[in-house]
């Protein structure tokens, strides 16, 4: 059993999911008035939490997002416009010879 109380987070870990809390904690809250009552106003809490109706929106929350968004730009990389460059030399050199050596 500790000396001193439960800190918030183990409160809120024994309420919300009692099954996985450690021994020593279930055991300090069966004994410890005061960490009880903590516990029992969480329990209070959480299940107003879950009773509240879930939000809806009169409005397309995706649409508004994705419009704030900024848009990649497009950029090439130097791999690409090397490719385009090698190729464009390669295609003049295969159409200037031909035209030098047509006979």
């Amino acid at each position: 059993m500790k000396a001193k109380h439960l800190s918030d987070n183990e409160l809120q870990q024994y309420v919300a999911d009692q099954a996985e809390c450690k021994n020593s904690v279930i055991e300090h809250i069966n004994s410890c008035e005061s960490c009880r009552i903590k516990a029992e106003t969480y329990q209070i809490l959480f299940s107003g939490i879950q009773q509240q109706p879930k939000p809806a929106f009169d409005f397309n929350l995706t649409d508004l997002v994705m419009a704030q968004l900024e848009q990649p730009k497009r950029s090439y990389s130097t791999n690409t416009l090397a490719v385009y460059l090698f190729w464009s030399i390669g295609t003049t050199a295969v159409l200037l010879l031909c035209f030098l050596f047509h006979d």
